[in-house]
């Protein structure tokens, strides 16, 4: 924060005025901190050094409304007396702001303004900080206005250790109302995922900090990358086989897995070169980039993924347990159950630490399951061969159903730019080849399980293969696993969708709980109905829905885009253009091979996007 004293050219009555208003302020804080202040003492103050809080050497808080700019220098605010973000000053707020916002701050700032305190500026500004444990890491830019124009001053985040505690910064204007700022709260970046359960299981906040300054490593960044693309889907894919045939299908997955790839480090790439402290997650690149609609379709498709993964672990959950328990008879009454267990975990949505056990289980649940089965189709592939019916090419325009149920699947898009905001400085450019090398796996994973189940099960395959496996106590196990790992997922899926919820409505489960509670048991109910009216035997078909109508977009449309109109957005040129007029410079010349090859995306997207939804109500109203 730059502060300089004003000319003392005041006249005698405004330096009267002036001085009753400090006796006014004197009096009024001897009285309300009286008790306080006479049995505090330097050492009960931490951060105050040799600055004396008692009565006579109070300074003069008021004469902070005289404050203006000038070339003085700069003074870095210690972190956990800096004003709060978002907060403006005007000249009748200045005092009570700073005494009742920061009270070791009120001695130090006041005195800054008053000719006695002049001197104490350097004590002010060597004050040591005091850690606030699980606080948000802020950063934001300051912005100074003066009689000669606008400076911007660009990246002057303050000294911190390890880059864990809070970084203020605001500046005055001419008016002396606090600038706005930007802040980037860390917890944020994990708003559309479920990477913040998965830290909070290791470590003492919900951001997962450890021993060495907070930061992630990379063999948990792998870890997380491959949790958020292989989960309850991946047994899905097998019985998407029907529509393309075991040797198109493969082909189309390693050019699918590959596009999604490139599109995952694109996404990368433009956060990198953005290099701006509030633009670390997803949607904060969109809107930087791409402008405020962008913004609420990325929103709107985070948000409809996240609860359509609700709606379905639901129907995929009691279809398991219909099936496992009463032959696939009474669906509907395993909904109701299946509701009834879920809604509770919805509850404690704001007990990162707490969900973050069921995370863990509902990994290791999906991890055992995919090793018995793949083990199984293994052995019924050696014992019997392979099953009638299928085949390597099917050529239909259902190979776009295909592509939508794998969309799906590849999930993990939105757990990127948090995995890559927990890694340290140093490791973040390593991190893109991380990246790559482990979605290739991913990728390799998908086209070995589904052609291995493709193949051992063929046309016996409509939704899940562990419900095609051979009956056996075995596969009841299996089926258990899968059906307690999807309700255990189920708040993972919830969370992220429910905060924004509770923003845009301003509910919270620390305020108003009756609210808060009544809108999950509300949304739980809502999703509960869904799920029993499209019915257990639809669960490809509604995740085919979910890839093809917002799947699609948040793996290529809107990271293609980005790179499309990048250098335009970093030119200025939102800012200078109307919506329409900007997105129109995607087809501005010159038409390079990066260009062309981001067209060739977007067509891929727009096909798969109203091919994969006319299929999939097709499948709907014929029955399929």
């Amino acid at each position: 924060m730059s502060v300089s004293t004003a000319d003392d050219s005041h006249t005698p009555r405004a330096r009267e005025e002036t001085e009753q208003k400090d006796h006014s302020i004197k009096s009024t804080l001897n009285q309300q901190d009286h008790s306080s202040l006479k049995s505090e003492s330097p050492q009960d103050s931490p951060g105050l050094g040799n600055l004396s809080v008692g009565q006579a050497s109070l300074p003069a808080l008021s004469n902070i409304h005289s404050a203006r700019l000038s070339p003085a220098p700069s003074v870095e605010v210690p972190q956990n007396r800096s004003l709060p973000v978002h907060h403006v000053m005007t000249h009748s707020m200045e005092s009570s702001v700073l005494t009742q916002f920061s009270r070791p701050l009120t001695p130090a700032a006041g005195g800054l303004q008053s000719a006695a305190g002049i001197g104490q500026m350097a004590n002010f500004k060597s004050l040591p900080h005091t850690p606030q444990p699980g606080a948000a890491a802020l950063d934001t830019q300051v912005n100074v206005k003066d009689v000669e124009g606008v400076r911007e001053v660009m990246n002057t985040p303050l000294k911190q250790k390890h880059d864990n505690f809070p970084r203020y910064t605001a500046s005055m204007d001419e008016t002396d109302e606090v600038g706005e700022c930007q802040e980037s709260r860390r917890h944020e970046d994990l708003e559309f995922n479920s990477f913040a359960l998965d830290l909070s299981f290791g470590g003492n906040s919900s951001f997962g900090s450890t021993a060495d300054g907070g930061y992630s490593t990379l063999s948990r960044a792998v870890f997380h990358i491959f949790k958020g693309n292989v989960g309850a889907g991946v047994f899905l894919l097998p019985a998407f086989y029907k529509d393309a045939g075991y040797l198109l299908g493969g082909i189309l997955i390693v050019l699918l897995g590959a596009l999604m790839i490139d599109c995952v480090s694109l996404l990368l790439k433009i956060k990198l070169k953005t290099d701006r402290p509030d633009v670390k997650t997803y949607p904060a690149v969109v809107g930087f980039v791409l402008g405020g609609f962008f913004l609420q379709v990325t929103k709107f498709s985070l948000i409809f993924t996240q609860f359509g993964f609700c709606v379905m672990f639901v129907q995929y959950a009691s279809s398991i347990f219909s099936e496992l328990f009463c032959g696939g008879g009474y669906y509907p009454l395993f909904v109701l159950l299946s509701v009834v267990v879920v809604t509770p975990f919805t509850f404690f949505s704001n007990k990162m630490g707490i969900l973050a056990y069921a995370s863990i289980i509902a990994g290791l649940f999906v991890a055992a399951v995919l090793v018995g089965t793949t083990a199984a189709d293994i052995k019924y592939l050696h014992d019997d061969g392979v099953a009638p019916g299928i085949h390597a090419v099917v050529p239909t325009a259902r190979l776009l159903v295909f592509l939508s149920g794998h969309m799906f699947s590849l999930e993990g898009i939105g757990v990127v730019l948090p995995v890559e905001n927990s890694l340290a400085p140093q490791d973040r450019p390593t991190f893109r080849i991380v990246v790559k090398y482990t979605l290739a796996v991913v990728v390799a994973i998908y086209i070995t399980f589904g052609i291995l189940g493709y193949m051992a099960y063929g046309e016996t395959l409509h939704n899940s293969v562990v419900v095609a496996l051979p009956s056996s106590r075995f596969k009841n196990v299996l089926q258990c696993l899968l059906g307690l790992s999807l309700l255990f997922g189920y708040p993972i899926q919830y969370v992220p969708a429910i905060q924004l919820v509770d923003k845009s409505l301003g509910v919270s489960l620390e305020g108003d709980r009756k609210k808060a509670l009544g809108l999950r048991l509300l949304l739980n109910t809502m999703f509960g109905l869904c799920a029993a009216f499209i019915g257990g035997e639809t669960i490809n078909i509604f995740a085919s829905f979910l890839g093809s109508f917002v799947g699609v977009h948040l793996m290529i449309t809107i990271p293609t885009l980005l790179g499309l109109q990048f250098e335009n957005a970093m030119n200025g040129e939102m800012d200078e253009l109307s919506f329409l007029s900007y997105m129109l410079l995607i087809f501005k010349g010159p038409y390079t091979l990066t260009k062309i090859k981001y067209y060739v995306y977007l067509l891929i997207g727009l096909i798969v996007w109203i091919g994969g939804m006319y299929f999939t109500f097709v499948s709907v109203f014929r029955g399929e």
